[in-house]
């Protein structure tokens, strides 16, 4: 484990030099900059590597079972729990790597409509399943208590209900298996408002909800691109060269990087 110690102090103190880097050289903009979210969990990260390597030298590892930091379970439960949160290390790729970057954002831009459509594709398969439910408890009543039927698994409970829907629905489960009961035990008909269920919630509403999150992803991908060319505008460096021509005062002219 010696070696594996050596390799955290080598790149901690890379991580930790890298960030003083950026301190001296961007000073109050590393906090006031478009970027400051990331400088703020770079500094973050780094702090607690700095403190998992401070605690780890002072109480011996905690690796060895016999160690003495074994003793102290908070220190062991502490440093794994530092560990552990380094694995936030990995969220800084979605700064560096554009691509992915665009996908979070548009994942959360996005993700305030598809909770809207989560619950519109609840709220209807809530009130089919208050319709199923109560009509199949009646007709589970008029049933003898010791004759055994199917309709009690799938339908014996409105959370039941919901479930199988639900799993009906988005694939969990073959919609067939909720309607050949209704069809045999109660009534055919029964099984047409199943299956009239299942399509209106597949071809309406999920195609609707799609639809929406494609043109809330359009907009936001329009949204972004007018910050990127915001950014390259407010960063790009200011061209200035000085025209001599005929008059013997000099003409300055200031061009930016776009023109």
């Amino acid at each position: 484990m010696a070696g594996h110690a050596d390799e955290e102090v080598v790149f901690g103190s890379l991580f930790t030099v890298e960030l003083l880097s950026k301190l001296c050289y961007y000073r109050k903009a590393f906090f006031m900059s478009h970027n400051w979210r990331w400088n703020v969990f770079d500094l973050l990260v780094v702090g607690l590597q700095l403190m998992e390597m401070t605690v780890t030298a002072v109480f011996g590892g905690g690796d060895a079972p016999d160690s003495s930091m074994s003793s102290n379970m908070k220190f062991v439960g502490l440093i794994r729990f530092l560990r552990l949160v380094r694995v936030l290390r990995l969220l800084r790729l979605f700064n560096v790597i554009r691509q992915l970057n665009k996908l979070v954002y548009l994942i959360l831009g996005s993700f305030q409509f598809f909770l809207w459509g989560l619950l519109l594709l609840f709220l209807q398969t809530y009130m089919a399943a208050i319709f199923l439910t109560q009509i199949v408890a009646d007709h589970l009543r008029s049933l003898p208590k010791d004759s055994s039927s199917s309709l009690g698994r799938l339908y014996g409970s409105l959370g039941s209900t919901v479930f199988h829907l639900f799993a009906a629905t988005t694939g969990g489960i073959d919609w067939t298996e909720l309607a050949y009961p209704l069809m045999q035990e109660i009534d055919p008909m029964l099984a047409i408002v199943l299956c009239l269920h299942i399509a209106f919630s597949v071809m309406v509403v999920m195609n609707l909800v799609t639809g929406v999150l494609v043109d809330r992803a359009k907009q936001l991908t329009s949204e972004d691109r007018q910050i990127q060319l915001i950014d390259q505008a407010e960063m790009a460096p200011v061209l200035a060269f000085i025209c001599i021509d005929r008059d013997p005062s000099p003409v300055v002219h200031v061009l930016s990087a776009e023109s």
